[in-house]
């Protein structure tokens, strides 16, 4: 009889702790179920997003770096292809009211610029600070270069010839009408905001191929090297004229 108790007793006992055993392992599977639901989900809405950026950049599965969607509302110019390197720089420039266009809307990217223009937009770009100078030091620094309002450009120009940063021409003129060159803007532009410029005899290996150890700009190729500022990436193409969409990337970086 005592026997037979025992066993009874036992037996409710172990079916007691396995039941709790029992709902114990149920509740851990019922949460790791769950847990591993929702990372799948995620996991598939992660994968269906990826799908949808790679189709959106080039209509099939290609990878390609997807160009940040810019608002017609934001390009102020008619002709100015968003999907072009400069658009970036340009609105940018624009928005900060570096460069304003053309009263047509346009911003004529492709177009040259002239040494008077270059001189403007750069006068804003560094927030150029006019009052350093008295009135007579704003007009008539060269032949060609006179006083407000028929010669518009006569103030950065003569800002900037005060500062050292223009020097003309020999002959005694700025040329202002004349279309300026990648090497004269790369000049400008190092010497406006204060890269260091090495001399061209300490320049030991040519740092572009489209050059020589002759040439008087040896020392601004090698800072433009120096600084990443180069236009054409391996050439320097010094004597090309520099476009408008050209000038705001220059600036901008």
């Amino acid at each position: 009889m005592n026997k037979d108790n025992n066993k009874k007793n036992f037996s409710i006992k172990l079916d007691s702790h396995n039941l709790g055993l029992l709902s114990l392992l149920f509740l851990f599977v019922s949460v790791s179920s769950c847990a591993i639901f929702m990372f799948m989900n995620n996991v598939d809405n992660y994968v269906d997003m990826m799908k949808a950026n790679v189709s959106d950049v080039g209509g099939g599965t290609d990878l390609a770096i997807k160009r940040p969607v810019i608002d017609s509302r934001e390009n102020p110019f008619t002709d100015l292809d968003i999907t072009q390197d400069y658009s970036k720089a340009v609105l940018e420039l624009y928005h900060l009211g570096i460069n304003s266009g053309y009263q047509d809307g346009t911003y004529r990217a492709d177009d040259t610029i002239n040494r008077a223009e270059f001189s403007k937009m750069l006068a804003e770009a560094s927030d150029l600070d006019y009052s350093d100078f008295d009135s007579s030091g704003l007009a008539n620094c060269f032949s060609d270069v006179n006083d407000l309002p028929e010669d518009w450009y006569a103030p950065p120009v003569c800002a900037f010839m005060r500062q050292g940063v223009v020097k003309g021409y020999d002959n005694g003129t700025f040329g202002p009408g004349k279309d300026i060159t990648k090497i004269e803007s790369y000049k400008i532009v190092l010497n406006v905001f204060g890269f260091d410029i090495p001399n061209n005899e300490d320049v030991e290996v040519l740092p572009y191929a489209d050059m020589n150890f002759n040439v008087w700009y040896l020392g601004v190729a090698e800072a433009v090297k120096n600084y990443g500022l180069a236009l054409d990436g391996m050439v320097l193409n010094p004597n090309d004229k520099i476009r408008r969409g050209e000038v705001a990337t220059l600036i901008y970086n």
